[in-house]
């Protein structure tokens, strides 16, 4: 493909193409200190999020969706992910407007 390309087409191509990966490294390794950082001062909440067996719904899922899916708010995701899903709640939520999506 890039053989039809000029060599100073490509040049430019390969320079973009470093300057967005020196910025998804460093957007990596941005993350991975906050990551740290935030383990460091809170190491509880961290052992938390590794144990998924102490999980809540409510701590997972958004009350809409777990309203809709059926699952009880205090009941253990594990629990409810094991449960066949209530979908006749859930398919009108898929035709509301997107909310916080990335």
């Amino acid at each position: 493909y890039l053989r039809r390309w000029q060599d100073k087409d490509v040049e430019t191509l390969e320079s973009a193409l470093e300057a967005v990966l020196a910025k998804v490294r460093a957007q990596r390794l941005d993350a991975r200190r906050e990551c740290d950082a935030m383990a460091a001062k809170h190491p509880e909440a961290l052992d938390a999020l590794r144990d998924a067996a102490t999980w809540r719904v409510d701590d997972v899922v958004s009350p809409r969706v777990a309203k809709a899916l059926g699952w009880a708010p205090g009941a253990g995701i594990a629990d409810a992910l094991r449960q066949p899903p209530k979908t006749n709640g859930f398919w009108g939520l898929l035709s509301e407007p997107e909310d916080d999506v990335y």
